[in-house]
């Protein structure tokens, strides 16, 4: 999966792609990834690492940071459809501080680890949509990750927050989402579970609706959202940041995912 992704070179040099994977894409990101041990099972499974480095800017501002890789699933309007992954932060992951980063010009502004996003061009709304992202931050000595989910179309207000919940290094989380697709706000919905590898009830639940997830370009067409995943940060990083990510599942029905918080059988 990872093809040529940069490991060896610290600085990127955006001219060359670090993506291998649907590069003839529109929508296609420059991850720099790994595959690594410590995966989401323990013992010799593995999972992705994908690293953002200062400097990774290719389809970002010039002081963001952007390394994700793109998943383009199905998307039937007016249906629904689950999605499940897992991610962890890694032990050794700090946010940079005015002390680490003191010339830069750095300030926390967001680091997002998941989202989906609109693919479309040439639509009618102001800016690029973002139905919905979990965003990392930090509180005191640990991190909070904030659910934030409706999107709207031709305005500049931000993704609404719909909650935060405490989060561990070192520690797996598995996001469990069932998403109804719609142009209509009274219809789509976002209903999403997040366990804790430590627990079997969900740490953060919650299902949200009033919100329009699936917009149209200026001839109606469908807009395709994608799924990203890894790390959308800024402002002027100094310092690497790196997110695992494992078992990766799209399925028409809950008990058909694979995710490992998921007991029931697919039929």
């Amino acid at each position: 999966m990872a093809g040529n992704n940069c490991n060896d070179n610290p600085n990127f040099n955006e001219a060359q792609s670090c993506n291998t994977i649907n590069a003839e894409r529109s929508f296609a990101s420059f991850p720099r990834v790994q595959v690594t041990g410590n995966g989401r099972f323990g013992n010799e499974d593995q999972c992705l690492k994908i690293t953002a480095y200062p400097g990774d800017a290719v389809r970002s501002d010039a002081d963001n940071v952007r390394s994700e890789i793109s998943i383009k699933p199905e998307i039937v309007p007016d249906s629904s459809y689950w999605y499940a992954w897992s991610l962890m932060i890694p032990q050794d992951f700090e946010f940079d501080s005015r002390e680490k980063c003191p010339s830069s010009g750095y300030r926390y502004s967001h680091c997002i680890i998941s989202q989906f996003h609109d693919a479309g061009e040439g639509k009618p709304c102001k800016n690029k949509t973002l139905p919905f992202n979990l965003n990392l931050k930090k509180e005191g000595d640990g991190f909070l990750l904030a659910v934030n989910y409706g999107a709207i179309c031709n305005t500049d207000k931000s993704t609404p927050n719909h909650g935060k919940f405490s989060v561990q290094r070192g520690i797996w989380y598995d996001v469990v989402m069932n998403i109804k697709w719609s142009t209509n706000a009274e219809s789509a919905f976002l209903d999403i579970r997040i366990y804790s590898e430590k627990s079997e009830e969900p740490v953060f639940q919650k299902k949200i609706t009033g919100y329009a997830n699936l917009f149209t370009d200026a001839d109606g067409k469908f807009i395709p959202n994608i799924l990203q995943a890894g790390l959308y940060t800024g402002k002027n990083i100094c310092n690497p940041r790196s997110i695992f990510f494992d078992e990766f599942s799209m399925a028409e029905k809950m008990c058909c995912l694979k995710s490992p918080s998921i007991k029931c059988d697919c039929k």
